[in-house]
C-alpha cells in the first residue's frame, strides 16, 4: 500500500514537472489558450468562441521557417534550428500585465513577442477584444537570409467542421464540403480541400453540430503575397498561409505587416453561415480594402539569379492587382557579360497563367535591351489587368546562362 501511494505521488509530481503552462485570455465570448513553455514559444494551442472548440490543441500554431528543404524552425521544429524569442509583454486593458500560467481577462489584451528564426527577426502582436482575434507579424533580415518556404499564419481548425467557404480577390467564392480525412497522410494522398494557388484572402468554416463557424480574413492582402490552404487529416483541418519571397532575403529587408483577423460567429443552418460569413467578409473588405492604387511588391528586396548554364531559370512576382484595371510598372535591373544570346533567356514580362488554354498570356514584355554592364537601369512599361480576375506575376529569367540578373525596386502603380 505504501509502495502504491508513493508510486502515484511520484506519477503526480512527473505530471507536474511537465504539465503545459497555460495562459488563458478572455475577452467577450472569445478564449484564446496559449502554451507559454520552452517548446511552444508562447504561441497558440487553443481557440473557443462560446464555449465551441474551434481551434484544437492538435498541432503546432506559431510561425515555421524553412530556410532549405526539411530544415524547419520555429513552431515545435528544430531540424533547422531553435526559434530564441527575445522578448515578451502583455498588455491588459492598457496596463502592464505578466506572462504566466492562468487566466487573464479583459476588454482588450494586447500580447506581444519578439523571436528569431535564424537570421530572421519575427515581431507578433496577439490583439484580443470581444470584437475577435486579431494577429499581426513582420519579419525583418538581421543579415543575408536563404529562404525555402514560411508558414506566417498556422491554424489547427478543428475537424468538426463540416464544410468550406473561400473568397478569392477577383470577386469569386467557392463553397465545398470537407471529405474523409486521410487517417495516414503520405506526399501521394495529402487531401487539400483548400489549396489556391493565389488570390484566396477569406476562409470560412462550418461545424454544424455545434451551429458555429470561424472565419480567417488577410488584411491588406495586396501587400501580402501568399498562398492559403487547408490540410484535411484525421487531427484537425489545417490552415496554412504560405508566404511567397525570394529564394534569398538580403539584410535589412523589412516586411510588410502581414494581419490575420479571426472570427468566431453562430448560425443555425449553412444558409445562414453562408450569408453571414458574405456579410462579415464586406465588412472586413471595407475596413481593409483589398486594392491599392501604389504597390511595392518585394519593397527593400533584391532579386539576384546566379548564373544558370544549361538550365532554365526564373523568378516570379505576384502582383495582387485589381481585375480590369490599367496599372504601370517600373524595377531596376541590372545585367552582366555572360548572358545568353537568346533575348527570351533573359527578358522580363507581365502575364498570367490561362489554366483553360495552358498558356501564359503576356500583358507587357520588358528588359529585352539592357546593356551588360553591371549597372542598374531603369525598365518601366504599362499593363491591363485581364477582367477575368486571374493572378498577374512579373516573371523575371536569366536562363543557359553564364551571367548574373539582379532585379530591385519593384513598383506598381494604378493608372487613373
Amino acid at each position: 500500500m505504501k509502495i502504491k501511494c508513493f508510486l502515484v505521488a511520484a506519477f503526480a509530481l512527473c505530471v507536474s514537472a511537465f504539465a503545459v503552462p497555460d495562459m488563458t485570455l478572455v475577452s467577450g465570448d472569445y478564449k484564446i489558450v496559449f502554451d507559454i513553455g520552452e517548446k511552444a514559444k508562447c504561441s497558440i494551442v487553443q481557440i473557443f468562441y462560446k464555449d465551441v472548440e474551434l481551434g484544437t490543441r492538435t498541432g503546432w500554431y506559431g510561425t515555421v521557417f524553412c530556410p532549405a528543404s526539411g530544415k524547419y524552425i520555429g513552431a515545435g521544429h528544430s531540424e533547422g534550428g531553435s526559434e530564441v524569442v527575445k522578448e515578451t509583454s502583455i498588455v491588459v486593458d492598457g496596463k502592464p500585465g505578466i506572462i504566466q500560467a492562468g487566466t487573464v481577462n479583459g476588454q482588450e489584451i494586447v500580447l506581444h513577442k519578439v523571436t528569431n528564426l535564424a537570421n530572421l527577426q519575427l515581431e507578433v502582436t496577439w490583439r484580443l477584444t470581444p470584437e475577435g482575434l486579431d494577429i499581426s507579424k513582420q519579419i525583418e533580415a538581421k543579415a543575408d537570409q536563404p529562404f525555402h518556404s514560411m508558414y506566417i499564419f498556422q491554424k489547427c481548425w478543428s475537424n468538426k467542421s463540416t464544410d468550406y467557404i473561400l473568397f478569392k480577390m477577383n470577386g469569386t467564392s467557392r463553397v465545398g464540403t470537407f471529405p474523409p480525412p486521410e487517417p495516414k497522410p503520405t506526399q501521394n494522398n495529402i487531401t487539400w480541400p483548400i489549396r489556391e494557388a493565389a488570390g484566396c484572402y477569406c476562409i470560412s468554416q462550418y461545424l454544424a453540430d455545434s451551429k458555429a463557424a470561424h472565419l480567417t480574413f488577410l488584411a491588406d492582402f495586396s501587400d501580402a503575397p501568399g498562398v492559403n490552404k487547408v490540410w484535411n487529416v484525421k487531427g484537425y483541418h489545417k490552415q496554412y498561409f504560405e508566404l511567397l519571397l525570394p529564394k534569398q532575403i538580403q539584410a535589412g529587408f523589412k516586411s510588410p505587416l502581414y494581419k490575420m483577423v479571426i472570427r468566431g460567429f453562430n448560425a443555425e443552418n449553412q444558409e445562414e453561415w453562408k450569408a453571414k460569413a458574405t456579410a462579415l467578409k464586406d465588412e472586413l473588405t471595407a475596413k481593409y480594402p483589398l486594392f491599392k492604387d501604389h504597390l511595392e511588391p518585394l519593397s527593400g528586396t533584391t532579386i539576384t539569379m546566379p548564373p544558370s548554364p544549361g538550365k532554365q531559370q526564373y523568378r516570379k512576382v505576384t502582383l495582387n492587382v485589381q481585375p480590369d484595371a490599367n496599372y504601370s510598372i517600373s524595377f531596376q535591373i541590372s545585367k552582366t557579360q555572360g548572358i545568353s544570346k537568346s533575348i527570351t533567356h533573359h527578358y522580363a514580362f507581365v502575364g498570367y497563367y490561362d489554366a483553360a488554354n495552358k498558356k501564359y498570356p503576356q500583358l507587357a514584355q520588358m528588359a529585352k535591351n539592357v546593356p551588360l554592364d553591371g549597372e542598374f537601369h531603369k525598365e518601366q512599361a504599362v499593363f491591363h489587368a485581364p477582367a477575368s480576375g486571374e493572378t498577374v506575376f512579373l516573371y523575371l529569367y536569366n536562363s543557359h546562362s553564364d551571367g548574373t540578373v539582379v532585379v530591385k525596386d519593384i513598383v506598381v502603380d494604378k493608372q487613373k
